[in-house]
């Protein structure tokens, strides 16, 4: 266990070294590795992945709300009526067949004229 010393001042340190996953999960994880034998370096190295996967979601949270996009639009939900025709018969092939089946990118359909894009939907990788 950590003293009563130290550790109001390893608190004050991870606060401002901005870590607080880390601050969170420290002493949890050092009663499993004294449990579990296991050395610093693993200790250090659970920690330090708590604390970097944390900061990875927090990220892309951070991307997604910043970029705007219109989440809850799908292949399902895009209208394809507000589609020119000559637009509407390029895209058709596109909205049938195995085209769909492994989705790992996207792709974002936009009018110049309307600020906002109409359709995103998923691109297999090939």
């Amino acid at each position: 266990m950590l003293s009563s010393e130290l550790k109001p001042s390893l608190a004050q340190c991870l606060k401002e070294l901005h870590l607080p996953t880390v601050r969170a999960c420290y002493g949890q994880e050092a009663d499993r590795a004294r449990q579990e034998s296991l050395t610093y370096e693993h200790y250090l190295a659970e920690v330090m992945e708590r604390e970097q996967e944390v900061r990875r979601q927090n990220r892309i949270q951070r991307l997604l709300s910043e970029s705007k996009l219109p989440l809850a639009k799908s292949l399902e939900t895009f209208e394809t009526s507000r589609l020119s025709s000559p637009l509407g018969a390029q895209l058709g092939p596109c909205w049938k067949g195995p085209l769909w089946s492994g989705p790992r990118m996207f792709w974002l359909l936009a009018i110049p004229e309307v600020e906002k894009p109409i359709c995103s939907a998923p691109l297999p990788r090939n």
